[in-house]
């Protein structure tokens, strides 16, 4: 086990990565600091978190860990004394957070698509179905930079909104009705050893934002819904080592309503950076701990 850790606790790095030089306010660094006490397992009782604010040198002699170690993330740790792990670099954690990444592993739910130019976007819009539209931003999580819209013609707001996203792409897929969320959580090290938790049952609101991870039960998934979970995550593993990440990720998944019948999505998205259930999700392995 390593020392006492001291974290960077930077949940807002979607937005880090879709505008490089973001600092968050005072009031949504207040907002964040919250979360820090929905975390399940994931810090030890005497760990501590550090902020740019924290007095220099007060972590010193502990391990440092981030979030997602972004060159913000890492300077706030060496400012605190702690020490500054080893870290992909900013452009390979923004490759493989952004929704592109999982796309270009092959699309999972049917008719989903993701889109870099405004016609392309208009183009898979306009396609008819019965229900609406899911738009998603590059980058975004637990159910934010998300639009609904209508199959046809994008309205003015909608046309706006997608200009702005369209900067780093846009995920065009079904809105459909979630039966059950899940999620696999694993840990790449830098030499490539992968070590794989165990199967989370994810509750979260109707729009996807998170609440709770719990270890899913045998009856929580099906024989093949496992099977399929397991291979998009090692599928997912092995794309982030050829892309030069190291470090936690996931892979999210659902459960949706087709027609008359359940279907599963196995990877609705990857996360290359601890989760708010990477902990539980492991399942009593810290390889991120371990010597």
């Amino acid at each position: 086990m390593t020392s006492p850790g001291a974290w960077v606790l930077n949940f807002e790095v979607e937005r880090e990565f879709a505008a490089p030089g973001y600092v968050p306010s005072e009031a949504v660094r207040e907002r964040l600091s919250t979360l820090a006490s929905e975390l399940t397992g994931l810090l030890a009782t005497d760990d501590v978190i550090v902020l740019p604010t924290t007095a220099a040198s007060s972590a010193q002699g502990r391990t440092g860990f981030a979030w997602s170690p972004t060159p913000r993330a890492l300077a706030t740790l060496a400012r605190s004394g702690a020490s500054v792990p080893a870290a992909p670099a900013l452009s390979t954690l923004m490759r493989v957070n952004s929704r592109r990444f999982s796309a270009d592993l092959g699309q999972t739910l049917p008719n989903a698509h993701f889109v870099a130019s405004e016609a392309c976007l208009r183009a898979a819009v306009a396609r008819p179905r019965e229900g609406t539209w899911c738009l998603k931003e590059a980058f975004s999580t637990s159910g934010s930079g998300q639009r609904l819209v209508s199959p046809g013609e994008l309205g003015e707001e909608d046309a706006r909104w997608a200009v702005r996203a369209l900067r780093h792409g846009v995920q065009v897929e079904p809105w459909v009705s979630r039966l059950g969320d899940f999620a696999l959580h694993g840990h790449l090290s830098r030499g490539g050893t992968l070590v794989i938790g165990a199967p989370c049952l994810q509750v979260t609101t109707a729009r996807g934002r998170w609440s709770e991870s719990r270890l899913a039960s045998e009856s929580d998934l099906t024989s093949n819904e496992r099977a399929a979970l397991v291979r998009e995550t090692e599928r997912a593993a092995e794309a982030l080592l050829t892309a030069g990440y190291f470090g936690p990720f996931n892979v999210d998944a659902f459960r949706y309503q087709d027609g008359t019948s359940p279907a599963f999505n196995p990877r609705c998205e990857v996360n290359a950076r601890y989760t708010m259930g990477w902990a539980v999700g492991m399942n009593g392995r810290r390889p991120d701990r371990d010597p």
